[in-house]
């Protein structure tokens, strides 16, 4: 028989869960770490004998056939020995990846020679090779009746063992050849309870046994040589007992291709040398089954050490380096293979002057005699080096992201989309071609596997063909670049200068740009209990510090550094008693002697108010209590504010309180129990918002007066109301969208009026306080499949550009920066890879002249980048949630009012739009230097006119008019703006086009 080497196209490996598409779960067998021994019941059984061409044999084992080819894989006759062979091959494989760290040892049954255990149907029965269901169905009656005719035999009690092996007579249906003769072949796969319960009913609960009930198994074939292709058991026995052991399948089952080529047991390396050689685990499955404890980097650092996997014999060298992306996405490093080895070369040089294909144990014997063990049955039994049939040597590069591990590690599919996998290559040489089916005249023909050129290494051949792309390194600049999954986030990662592939140590340099040293920290706290974050100058401290709470009740407060406010190594500030309902509302700040440094932090739960010196006096490490825990008249529904030295809140009583710092009540205001925002006034008395308000803030409308400024539920829109009790002048209008978080205020446009700005899921808008939205909004950036925006925008020149730019955080942990026209600002998008549900903030934290940004995601994870511009440049203004950490968004300083333009209403800003109308309507727009009447007069061609409007005429702000042109004929319209203030007035005609 000869031997052909298997390509991408025939790779059909594991081909039941290709046709099935059902995986097995991961969490019905072994959780990491898996080490000790393994005990293996194999079993052999035989069909009702046949002459069905549709399968491989005749249903009985080759025991009465000799091979005489001494380069044969898996020779005849398969008796007990031959059995027993394959057992010690795969035993011999798992203690040379595991590093001693697993033993496998196995018996095979019946205990005589050429016995077998027989069911009462032929194999065509158990494969009518129809539908998916019915195939599932003939695989899960199989493993039954062998189980049952095994446990006839009174010498087996299968429940002595750890895993079952069912080995059947004939050919697996395993390998994709040209075209099926034996389409009724079994297909070689690990059953479990949840796959016999889809096939056989929800009530099987197991095949009873003489000792118990079995739940799960191995089936394989007697061997997977056939026609022209001689192939070893060792690979695919191998990669069952690895998804026994919990490892995932890392090929694609939809798409029936590769996902990590040869480079890894459970995909299509278990097929290397035609599974005489099956490759190792990478290192994502050797992380996975504790077999490898990864050297992970969390600063700079050069010459970064990797021990050849293979050559590290002793595990006294790192074989495997984590680099952290986010809190869902790393790489892992390996250094694999042996640059002296070519597989490749050696064949051809055995081909040569020769008819007939020679083996790949020919290969082996002949170049590699001191490499392997065969046993007398003419079983491969081991290899020193399982790496041997990877095809190159170097740095191997894995992408891994755990967010689609939780997505579909449930169906064992964790690499089923080819654009999105789980444990993705970096490969080398620039293009993605693992898991692509090519033709021969294409560029990726034969790499669609990987090949040599995929590992990272500095001495490369210089005339490498398609190779040009490659600058030993791994960078944002770079092709693959280092870009997050997650929109493609910059993760400001580089890994260059690898070394040679030449010794058993390769080395590379790791940098980490904007990323804060020391950072990511994570908290150590539940997943989701994260609460809410400010920060601020602390009394007695030159630094700034953040101060985060967890729905739990613990307070967190942390430097630039990572260190705590009293001792470095103590982070954890205060902690509220677990059974007073932990801390439902997000923390404040408050500065009693108004030195601009804070010297307070409160908190409340359910129905208590907490208040923390931020000193320590007593030396416990925990901030000391500045009164004790004050019972509430009902629960608190506002967030917490400070001015002064005061705290206030409202409660759903209908009341707001005061509270003086030292946990006495000081006041009590009227404050709708649905109005769940607070704003105290300059005169330290909480303002009296609408019903239904969600976010307020209060800012100056001009030199004299203040604005109250409410987004409002119950009107889906803006509230704006200047303060003066005699008349209060308001005005409403209605939001395209809700907001997700609380609004900001800034002067978006430049005109020394204060815009708000807020997030939608998709959107980010900005109107101006005549209910117009700013020009160029709303922006909608790009975002990830089911991604969403949380949270307040921060407002800030984040570039030092002195435009205006917008900072906003994503439900699935992406942090967006963009530039008020839309333009996503260079160090932006960043990702902390799992979800925030609070708002990002910026400030100052290590008393240096650039600003940092901070986030906290649900996990308790915190990242620190640094900003490239100065606090001067920058002119932060909305850098926190809620503004500030007193949660006050009372704004008490004006801005100074920038002419438009050279007239009352520039004439540049007149305009309609769309125009023609798209709908029917249109919206006429003008810009007003200060408060005028406004009338609109609109004329058809002939003049007669048509309509007369009275619009709004606000100053310092765009206007805008909604013409409603439901009984309007086509054609050209003039429209004539006209606005007066006092001694002056202006006007504009414009020409409006109306299609209906």
């Amino acid at each position: 028989m000869e031997t052909q080497a298997l390509s991408a196209k025939q790779f059909k490996i594991k081909s039941a869960y290709l046709l099935i598409l059902l995986m097995i779960m991961i969490n019905d067998v072994f959780s990491q770490p898996v080490s000790g021994s393994l005990t293996i019941c194999a079993v052999r059984v035989e069909f009702v004998e046949d002459n069905n061409k549709l399968t491989t044999g005749n249903g009985r084992f080759m025991i009465d056939t000799v091979t005489t080819d001494q380069f044969a894989i898996d020779p005849a006759p398969h008796d007990k020995p031959y059995f027993q062979d394959q057992i010690t091959a795969v035993s011999n494989y798992y203690k040379n990846v595991s590093r001693d760290q697993l033993s496998i040892s196995g018996d095979v049954y019946p205990v005589t020679d050429n016995g077998a255990y027989l069911v009462q149907n032929t194999m065509g029965y158990y494969n009518p090779n129809t539908t998916d269901e019915e195939i599932n169905r003939g695989l899960s009656r199989f493993f039954v009746d062998a189980v049952k005719a095994a446990d006839t035999d009174t010498d087996l009690r299968i429940n002595d063992y750890d895993l079952l092996v069912v080995f059947h007579a004939g050919v697996g249906r395993d390998v994709s050849l040209d075209y099926d003769e034996t389409p009724q072949d079994l297909a070689s796969l690990f059953i479990t309870l949840d796959f016999l319960k889809e096939s056989l009913g929800d009530d099987f609960t197991g095949i009873p046994v003489k000792d118990g009930v079995v739940t799960r198994g191995i089936i394989l074939p007697e061997t997977e040589n056939q026609q022209d292709y001689q192939i070893a058991l060792t690979g695919i026995f191998a990669s069952n007992i690895g998804t026994y052991l919990g490892l995932y399948d890392l090929f694609s089952p939809s798409e029936q291709r590769t996902g990590i080529g040869r480079f890894g047991l459970m995909d299509f390396g278990l097929m290397n040398l035609n599974g005489l050689v099956p490759s190792m685990p990478c290192a994502f499955s050797r992380v996975k089954l504790g077999w490898d404890e990864p050297l992970v980097l969390n600063k700079p650092q050069n010459n970064v050490p990797v021990t050849n996997l293979s050559a590290d014999n002793t595990g006294s060298g790192h074989t495997t380096v984590k680099i952290p992306i986010n809190d869902d996405e790393y790489y892992l490093m390996e250094y694999r293979g042996d640059d002296a080895v070519n597989i490749d070369s050696e064949y051809v040089e055995l081909l040569e002057n020769r008819d007939k294909l020679p083996s790949y144990l020919e290969l082996l014997k002949t170049y590699h005699p001191e490499k392997i063990t065969v046993s007398e049955n003419g079983v491969l039994l081991s290899v020193s080096d399982y790496d041997l049939g990877i095809g190159g040597a170097g740095l191997l590069i894995w992408h891994i992201d755990e967010s689609v591990i939780r997505e579909k590690g449930p169906e064992n599919k964790i690499n089923d989309d080819p654009d999105y996998r789980a444990v993705d290559l970096e490969e080398a040489d620039g293009s993605q071609d693992i898991g692509h089916i090519y033709d021969f005249l294409e560029a990726g023909y034969e790499k669609d596997l990987g090949w040599f050129a995929d590992f990272w290494f500095s001495n490369r051949p210089k005339d490498l063909k398609d190779f040009e792309l490659y600058r030993n390194e791994f960078s944002p600049r770079s092709r693959p670049n280092t870009n997050a999954n997650l929109n493609q986030s910059k993760s400001h990662i580089t890994v260059k200068n690898f070394s040679t592939n030449l010794n058993t140590v390769m080395t590379f340099d790791f940098i980490r740009e904007k990323l804060q040293l020391g950072y990511p920290i994570n908290l150590a706290i539940d997943a989701n209990d994260i609460g809410n974050m400010i920060s601020g100058k602390v009394a007695n401290h030159p630094d700034e510090f953040l101060f985060i709470s967890s729905k739990k009740g613990k307070i967190f407060a942390l430097s630039d550094s990572g260190n705590g406010l009293f001792y470095p190594e103590k982070r954890l500030f205060a902690r509220i008693n677990e059974t007073e309902a932990g801390i439902n509302t997000p923390l404040a700040l408050a500065d009693l002697n108004e030195d601009n440094r804070f010297d307070l932090l409160f908190t409340a739960g359910k129905n208590y108010l907490y208040g923390f010196s931020l000193s320590d006096s007593n030396t416990d490490s925990l901030a000391n209590e500045a009164f004790t825990a004050v019972p509430l008249p009902a629960d608190i529904i506002t967030p917490l504010v400070t001015a002064g030295s005061s705290i206030y809140f409202g409660c759903s009583n209908d009341s707001a309180y005061r509270f003086n710092h030292e946990g006495q009540k000081t006041g009590s205001y009227y404050h709708p129990s649905d109005a769940v925002d607070l704003v105290v006034g300059s005169a330290g008395i909480p303002v009296i918002l609408s019903p239904d308000t969600r976010f307020a803030a209060m800012a100056p409308a001009d030199d004299q007066t203040a604005r109250i400024i409410e987004w409002n539920l119950s009107d889906d829109g803006f509230k704006l109301c200047t303060v003066n009790a005699e008349n209060p002048d308001c005005i409403s209008f209605v939001t395209a969208e809700k907001p997700a978080g609380p609004f900001s205020l800034a002067d978006i446009d430049g005109n020394g009026v204060y815009d708000l700005v807020f997030n939608s899921p998709e959107k980010v808008y900005a109107y101006n306080q005549s209910g117009a939205i700013i020009t160029g909004f709303p922006i909608k950036p790009v975002l990830a499949l089911g991604d969403s925006l949380t949270g307040a925008p921060l407002i800030l020149d984040a570039n030092g550009d002195g435009l205006t730019d917008i900072i906003a955080g994503t439900k699935k942990g992406q942090i967006l920066g963009f530039s008020a026209l839309g333009k996503s600002l260079p160090e932006f998008p960043l990702s902390v890879g799992a979800g925030l549900n609070t708002s990002p903030m910026v400030g100052n934290y290590d008393a240096d002249e650039e600003l940092e940004l901070t986030a906290a995601t649900i996990n308790g994870s915190l990242y620190m980048w640094q900003l490239s511009v100065t606090e001067a440049d920058a002119v932060p203004f909305w850098t926190q949630a809620r503004m500030n950490a007193t949660n006050n968004k009372l704004i008490v300083s004006p801005l100074t009012v920038k002419m438009v333009g050279g007239s009352l209403m520039p004439p540049e800003r007149a305009f309609n739009y769309p125009n023609p109308n798209k709908e029917s309507f249109t919206i006429i727009r003008y810009y007003l230097n200060e408060d005028a009447d406004v009338e609109i007069n609109i004329y058809d061609a002939s003049g007669t006119p048509v309509k007369t409007i009275k619009g709004p005429g606000i100053g310092h702000a765009d206007n805008e008019v909604k013409w409603d042109l439901t009984d309007i004929a086509s054609g050209v319209y003039l429209c004539h703006i006209e606005a007066k203030s006092g001694n002056s007035s202006d006007g504009k005609i414009i020409k409006i086009m109306v299609i209906q």
